[in-house]
């Protein structure tokens, strides 16, 4: 069993694979990162008090290794799950339609950066 292997058990019935249409709009989302605005959190339950409007939205995982496909899971489950999915890179992003978080390595704080619309238009 490898890495990936325990992550897909770790997160159960919560894990998905997504339709292609969605995982090429999310990674259309993550090349934004870097303009938008973001919040650092060290500890996880400041993360889901911050997030608790998502808990039960799926989010993308884009894991920066080709061995490993992009797949899916409720954010919370994703949250509870994190040290399992942290073990696949040290490059990970979590993506739906207006929030991106992003692994910080080495340490194991995230980054939120919030989608905006008017974000997503071109000037």
């Amino acid at each position: 069993m490898n890495l990936f292997d325990e992550c897909k058990i770790a997160l159960g019935k919560n894990f998905l694979i997504p339709d292609t249409q969605w995982v090429e709009e999310c990674r259309n989302l993550i090349k934004l990162h870097s303009k938008l605005n973001y919040i650092d959190f060290n500890e996880l339950s400041d993360l889901k008090s911050f997030l608790i409007l998502y808990e039960k939205e799926c989010f993308c995982v884009f894991v920066d290794n080709s061995e490993i496909p992009v797949f899916s899971s409720k954010l919370f489950a994703i949250i509870d799950n994190i040290y399992d999915i942290l073990c696949l890179s040290n490059n990970v992003f979590f993506v739906n339609d207006s929030v991106i978080i992003k692994s910080l390595f080495p340490s194991f704080s995230l980054r939120v950066f919030m989608v905006f619309d008017s974000e997503l238009e071109s000037p």
